[in-house]
């Protein structure tokens, strides 16, 4: 989805584009033990308010399409973000250095 833009009779149009998720890698990787970050790369004009959630819990509500996070042991916790009414879930995959 892009945006239009398009300037007629000396006015300015912005046509805004539907945000969606199609761009989100349902499965990602983090390094054990470091900062590693979840990426939600939301694309729509303006840009939308992405909400991050773990277990179900609202963790960070904003425009940024990364969520930071450092994992030190084992995770069973569920991960997520939304847009408007879409969602999609992100099934981490957490590797050691070695």
């Amino acid at each position: 989805y892009s945006t239009a833009f398009v300037i007629a009779n000396n006015y300015f149009y912005f046509f805004p584009a539907k945000p969606n998720l199609d761009k989100v890698a349902e499965t990602q990787f983090i390094l054990l033990n470091h900062s590693s970050s979840l990426w939600c790369p939301a694309q729509g004009a303006p840009a939308p308010v992405i909400v991050w959630r773990k277990n179900g819990t609202v963790v960070q509500n904003s425009t940024s399409v990364r969520y930071k996070l450092n994992i030190t042991g084992e995770n069973n916790d569920d991960y997520s973000c939304e847009v408007n009414t879409q969602k999609k879930r992100i099934r981490l995959v957490i590797e050691s250095e070695f």
